[in-house]
């Protein structure tokens, strides 16, 4: 809410009922998508036996994935 109110962004009601639904079901799409990252950047590591490989993997889809959102759009 600090950082909404600093860059000026509404970040709505957060007594709302209604609303504590939806935060719920983004926390578990969240927490499914790092499980994900994890176990595949664990798969990286475990193949080439090195952990930095597995970080690596990480860093690689991070910016992948804002390269591809600045490129698509």
């Amino acid at each position: 809410m600090i950082g909404a109110s600093i860059a000026g962004l509404s970040f709505g009601n957060v007594a709302d009922p209604s609303q504590l639904g939806q935060v719920f079901i983004k926390l578990a799409r969240c927490a499914i998508a790092l499980v994900s990252l994890t176990r595949s950047a664990m798969s990286v590591a475990m193949i080439a036996k090195n952990q930095m490989a597995g970080i690596g993997a990480v860093i690689v889809y991070f910016i992948g994935s804002i390269l591809s959102d600045a490129l698509l759009s």
